[in-house]
């Protein structure tokens, strides 16, 4: 099984590589990172990198806007090499451009030095469907929550995915061949964590859209939308919502 963040990379990244610039449709997935390093008060050097999803800490944490804080702090260099001496620099990194559609993985896990293996985060962590710009001062605008991957299972070797997806504001519980309608009310009982079980469920890509966000819709050609309408009410009824 392949972790889940894999292959959201992979898929943005082959999308990307094909389509090409001109038909990019990842462009609405792109942020952009300043990365600044200070010595001595001094701006020494300054980066800036594209980014697709931000992967925030969970560890000793309970709740998104404080993983925020903790990715987004200042990071303390020691002995860093300026004008031939070590001094004491720091790192400040930032958000110059925040993307239409904010992806976020949730670091769910912790590293053993001792045995070099990863053991999953169970506690229970708490992220809003509706993160507000003048709650969570890094941001530029409001999102809403549109999709979350859940694992579930107690350890990060084994498990299984699912998704929980917003479709015009019908909210759908996918799991493998069965779609069912979701009362997004219970979405703390199903991605939150908290306990330990075999099936324990945590959230661990979130998917946000920019409210107000305009988008443009592609038409399809009359005689291709009328087969797919028909093909839908078909399909949807018998195969689609079934457990």
């Amino acid at each position: 099984q392949q972790d889940a963040e894999e292959f959201f990379n992979m898929l943005v990244n082959r999308l990307h590589d094909e389509l090409g610039k001109d038909e990019d449709i990842t462009g609405n997935l792109k942020g952009e990172m300043n990365i600044e390093i200070y010595a001595k008060d001094k701006l020494i050097s300054s980066r800036r990198e594209d980014f697709y999803y931000l992967q925030v800490p969970t560890q000793n944490i309970t709740r998104l806007d404080q993983s925020f804080q903790e990715y987004f702090k200042d990071e303390k260099i020691d002995d860093y090499m300026f004008n031939g001496e070590k001094t004491q620099a720091y790192r400040k990194t930032f958000v110059s451009k925040w993307p239409d559609y904010l992806v976020i993985q949730l670091q769910r896990w912790s590293y053993q030095l001792e045995t070099g293996q990863r053991n999953k985060l169970v506690h229970e962590f708490d992220f809003a469907i509706h993160l507000k710009a003048n709650n969570v001062n890094i941001l530029d605008s409001d999102y809403s929550l549109t999709s979350v991957i859940v694992h579930q299972g107690d350890t990060l070797e084994h498990g299984h995915y699912l998704s929980i997806i917003n479709d015009n504001d019908e909210w759908y519980l996918c799991n493998d061949r069965s779609i069912q309608y979701f009362d997004i009310n219970t979405l703390r009982n199903w991605a939150f964590g908290g306990s330990i079980s075999d099936d324990t469920s945590t959230g661990y890509l979130l998917f946000y859209k920019k409210d107000n966000l305009k988008i443009n819709e592609n038409k399809l050609a009359k005689d291709l939308e009328d087969y797919l309408n028909i093909e839908n009410q078909k399909i949807w009824p018998s195969i689609i919502f079934h457990s």
